[in-house]
């Protein structure tokens, strides 16, 4: 929402809004808008969706908005994966920097994107945003290319199983002009358009290929880009992690397709400085790096560790806030596998959300998993006693990761 209240303003229109968790919905909000803009996250019993209806007033769905004000460019490239979106959006962005595009991404830029620019001008033909997958939102979208980085199940509130996801990708792939997918990604691999399909990955079968990896320092990544069998460039992740591989793959493809040299994408992908949120250092615990991510599903967590376990010199210290009751009821098993990449694990109360609670969910069924299979873990619902139990254990040597979709964010950067 809040990066459509800065595109719409860049517009000239003039934008005001609420939010639920700081200054909550009121009906007086309304009054006096000619149009009113909802997430598909609010139930229809919502007190500034029905005075709006009551007054006459338009409304309109977050995703249908998107959908209308992409529809005015030329161009739209929409970066779509149940993991990774955020990131290779803001890296395609930074690819594309050459054509001047307009990006619509759901996270915060560092401060060091500068080059990634969310306005409008009149000189934009190219748009980019990331497609969301929750509620089949991306299908108010259009796209000329449309990437898809993985699929997998997730949004259980709404998806019944893998096969309802996969299917919802499927509507997806078929509205893209031109399609892009991962090629080591199988449920990817499946999706047609009927059109031009591309595929990016590390195997032979690649038309973007990236191969000759090397681990730079920090942990992050170059490569070859192979197009078509042929080098094309050197690539550069400059963020920490293997996973961002596939993310520079991605973007450098998808500027590529949209007319870029691909030297020239690769050499501006190395100005991007990265999306807040996404292993980002924050803070400081005992002479120990503290790290803020947005990881909330099992295999974003995993990856997160396996980079935070090569950054350490000492052990993973990770807490983790789950988001949701859906989620963690339907992936618990998969949470605490994963957070076995850990040395030391924190459990704190679920994140509700959007949702109520579900009797018997809470964030003790991980913690039970994991000591049954020994593994250090403790459930602290405070984050007071949370940073108390941090501070007697962690020295200098280790990495302190606060993981989750909500508000554990705030208790990250409150490490000072």
């Amino acid at each position: 929402m809040r990066s459509l209240m800065e595109l719409e303003r860049s517009r000239l229109n003039i934008v005001t809004g609420s939010d639920a968790n700081l200054s909550g919905h009121k009906k007086e909000n309304v009054h006096g808008a000619d149009l009113v803009v909802y997430t598909c996250a609010v139930g229809e019993d919502n007190v500034e969706l029905m005075e709006a209806r009551r007054l006459g007033i338009p409304t309109v769905e977050r995703a249908r908005l998107l959908g209308q004000l992409a529809a005015t460019y030329p161009s739209v490239t929409a970066i779509a994966g149940a993991h990774g979106k955020t990131t290779t959006t803001a890296m395609t962005a930074a690819a594309m920097q050459s054509l001047s595009p307009t990006v619509h991404i759901g996270g915060d830029l560092n401060p060091l994107s500068k080059e990634v620019r969310p306005l409008h001008t009149d000189k934009c033909e190219h748009f980019i945003t990331e497609a969301c997958e929750y509620r089949r939102s991306f299908l108010e979208l259009k796209p000329t290319l449309g990437a898809v980085l993985n699929v997998d199940l997730d949004h259980t509130d709404y998806y019944r199983d893998f096969d309802d996801v996969l299917s919802a990708f499927d509507s997806f792939a078929k509205r893209c002009k031109t399609l892009l997918v991962n090629s080591d990604d199988r449920a990817s691999m499946y999706l047609n358009n009927g059109g031009a399909k591309y595929t990016f990955g590390l195997n032979a079968l690649a038309y973007f290929k990236g191969e000759n990896l090397r681990c730079e320092s920090g942990n992050s990544y170059s490569f070859d880009l192979k197009i078509g069998g042929r080098r094309a460039a050197r690539v550069h992740t400059c963020q920490p992690g293997f996973h961002n591989v596939y993310n520079a793959l991605c973007a450098v493809s998808a500027a590529v397709l949209n007319g870029v040299d691909p030297i020239a994408a690769a050499k501006s992908l190395k100005m991007y400085g990265g999306v807040k949120r996404r292993f980002e250092r924050v803070g400081l615990m005992c002479g120990a790096a503290v790290v803020s991510d947005y990881a909330h599903h099992p295999k974003e967590i995993r990856a997160t560790l396996l980079n935070a376990k090569k950054c350490a010199r000492g052990k993973v210290y990770a807490v983790f806030q789950p988001h949701t009751y859906t989620r963690t009821l339907s992936l618990q098993d998969e949470f605490a596998k994963a957070l076995k990449e850990a040395d030391d694990v924190v459990l704190m109360p679920i994140f509700p959300a959007r949702e109520k609670p579900i009797e018997g969910v809470t964030s003790h069924n991980i913690v039970l998993k994991m000591i049954r299979d020994g593994r250090k873990a403790a459930y602290i619902d405070t984050f007071c006693d949370v940073l108390k139990y941090l501070k007697n254990r962690v020295t200098e040597k280790d990495i302190v990761i606060f993981l989750g979709a909500g508000d554990v964010d705030k208790l990250a950067r409150s490490c000072k």
